[in-house]
């Protein structure tokens, strides 16, 4: 594939239902509507710089996506910075300790982390007991941050079929879980 064909399949990458996912990707580590907006329009300003770099082991798509998040990390990083230094500045001295930005960075003790352990796989378990239509549904819309409307599309059921099915799913997973003394991680 030459680099203007390249080029084109990255611009239309732009228009699609494709794009939206690189959003909510961006959205869920920076946990910003804008900010994520910006970073993948940064991702494609990047992709379009190093296109001839793309030696096509993969798909399109797939590179753009592992930009976009390294593009976000990159933010966070930056954020996570500037916050040091603004403590810094307030205080007139050293920084004091930064509450990390993600309950994930903070460091945990064995017996949450157990716990956490132990709610992923009751969790998971129970995803597996549900019906393939709730677990499809449930996939496309909480697990890939997909649009209703998208959902419905590459199920091919109607917008309100697919609340439905994600409200029955959830339920019944809260209901599985509940008396497990789990709670779903959903």
């Amino acid at each position: 594939m030459c680099l203007q064909d390249r080029r084109a399949e990255l611009a239309g990458l732009a228009s699609t239902p494709q794009y939206r996912r690189l959003v909510a990707a961006a959205r869920r580590l920076l946990r910003d509507d804008d900010e994520a907006c910006d970073c993948v329009q940064d991702a494609f300003a990047q992709a379009l710089t190093h296109l001839a770099h793309f030696n096509g082991r993969s798909a399109l798509f797939s590179w753009l996506y592992r930009i976009t998040l390294n593009e976000a990390l990159m933010r966070l990083r930056r954020r996570r910075r500037t916050e040091a230094v603004g403590t810094l500045d307030q205080l007139g001295g050293p920084a004091a300790p930064i509450h990390p930005a993600w309950p994930h960075d903070a460091p945990i003790s064995p017996e949450s982390a157990a716990q956490r352990r132990e709610a992923v796989d009751l969790t998971r378990h129970g995803v597996s007991r549900l019906p393939a239509t709730a677990r499809d549904v449930l996939w496309l819309r909480v697990i890939e941050d997909r649009t209703t409307r998208d959902a419905a599309e590459r199920l091919g059921i109607s917008e309100g079929a697919v609340k439905t099915r994600l409200h029955r799913a959830k339920q019944d997973l809260r209901d599985m879980l509940l008396p497990m003394g789990g709670q779903s991680a959903i």
